[in-house]
């Protein structure tokens, strides 16, 4: 058994690998969400200046209200696909996965490099893992345990 057939090693790579696939999707769904946004901002900007510029002659004002109509629609499938997408709270529940999968690589090395990758400390390790990867709870979640109990209303 060579150095790289040490279990240990394997463990790591697959740390790596899963790392790699959250921290690609994160940055993927980070892109599209940002896009979203910033086409919006500048189609708003765009639509605004157009329906604000003023120019003798009725031809222009029918053209520019027809363009800020185009450009309003536009900005609503925009925000619609955002909406039904969810796509920030995508990206964040990846992010908190991918910071929740770092911080246990780094466990995992620090138990290793003290010498205690005992069976029970794999074991925890990779319960964790698994536990992360496939059942990791949403930010939304997260932020409910937190919060404080909100008085009900008592009408």
């Amino acid at each position: 058994m060579t150095a790289s057939d040490h279990p240990s090693d394997s463990i790591l790579q697959k740390f790596d690998l899963t790392i790699a696939k959250f921290r690609q999707s994160a940055t993927k769904a980070k892109r599209i969400a940002y896009g979203l946004r910033i086409s919006v901002l500048i189609l708003g900007a765009v639509s605004t200046i157009i329906l604000g510029y003023q120019m003798p002659g009725s031809d222009y004002q029918i053209l520019s209200r027809n363009i800020a109509l185009v450009i309003s629609a536009t900005i609503t499938v925009l925000v619609g696909l955002a909406s039904f997408w969810d796509i920030e709270a995508y990206w964040l529940r990846n992010r908190l996965r991918l910071a929740q999968l770092e911080a246990l690589r780094e466990e995992y090395e620090m138990l290793k490099f003290m010498g205690k990758d005992g069976r029970a400390e794999l074991d925890s390790i990779i319960n964790r893992y698994l536990s992360i990867v496939n059942t990791a709870p949403s930010w939304e979640e997260t932020l409910v345990k937190k919060r404080p109990e909100q008085p009900q209303d008592s009408r």
